[in-house]
């Protein structure tokens, strides 16, 4: 399923940057832009992993039904434990999905900087402007880390759950 994810993602990705090199795009910063196609393209990736999990599903309700067949009540009880591991997967979730869009602004800011510094670098080692600039952008990096902190234990949490 990672290769279909990365297929579409390169697909839909081709897609948005010859429309971005077609159409003016002057309100928006080319930080804004590369943020939106990174974020955009992970959306897709994570979209083609978790479908798999619409077939799983049914998959597993026939395994359980099977299981009931089999065993009588006992089958229940594996089926039990996946359905009661769901609200742990669903607050991770929600805590990820919270997280991402709190960096989304943050991680826009440090690619609009980076950006200006690049466009700018004879100005910048002109008049010595790096230390401000590095400041600056460890700040947001600082501030950006706590954002992308969560979502990293949160996933490390993920494999305690079955199913």
């Amino acid at each position: 399923m990672a290769n279909a994810g990365i297929r579409a993602r390169a697909g839909v990705l081709s897609y948005v940057y010859k429309k971005i090199l077609e159409t003016h795009v002057q309100s928006y910063s080319a930080g804004e832009l590369i943020n939106l196609c990174a974020n955009d393209g992970q959306r897709i990736f994570d979209a083609c992993l978790s479908g798999v999990f619409s077939l799983g599903a049914f998959i597993s309700l026939v395994g359980a039904a099977y299981s009931v067949y089999l065993l009588g009540l006992w089958g229940l009880l594996g089926f039990g434990v996946f359905f009661l591991s769901l609200p742990l997967k669903i607050y991770l979730s929600k805590k990820v999905f919270n997280n991402r869009s709190l960096a989304i602004p943050v991680t826009e800011r440090r690619v609009t900087l980076t950006t200006e510094i690049i466009n700018a670098i004879k100005l910048v080692k002109m008049y010595a402007w790096e230390k401000p600039y590095s400041k600056e952008a460890n700040e947001i990096r600082r501030e950006r880390g706590v954002y992308w902190s969560c979502p990293y234990s949160c996933k490390a949490f993920w494999p305690l759950c079955p199913g």
